[in-house]
């Protein structure tokens, strides 16, 4: 836990691992922003993905369910 504070970790925190050039095992705080980034760049790079899906209709039946489960 002292390595943590030292590094202004928390738990809960996202972290990644990874190896150095020196073969030692590294950890970083995620930063969500850069994956986040990378998934809409693909997503963005693929116009053609979700034209023939009717979201509207999906959220829909969704919604649908949701609204079918029981409770307790």
């Amino acid at each position: 836990m002292e390595v943590l504070r030292e590094v202004n970790l928390k738990p809960g925190d996202k972290v990644e691992f990874m190896i150095d050039k020196q073969e030692r095992i590294i950890l970083a705080p995620s930063d969500q922003a850069t994956w986040k980034k990378s998934l809409m760049q693909l997503a963005g790079s693929m116009p053609e993905l979700g034209s023939n899906f009717d979201y509207k209709k999906e959220r829909q039946e969704w919604d649908v369910k949701a609204t079918q489960i029981p409770l307790g």
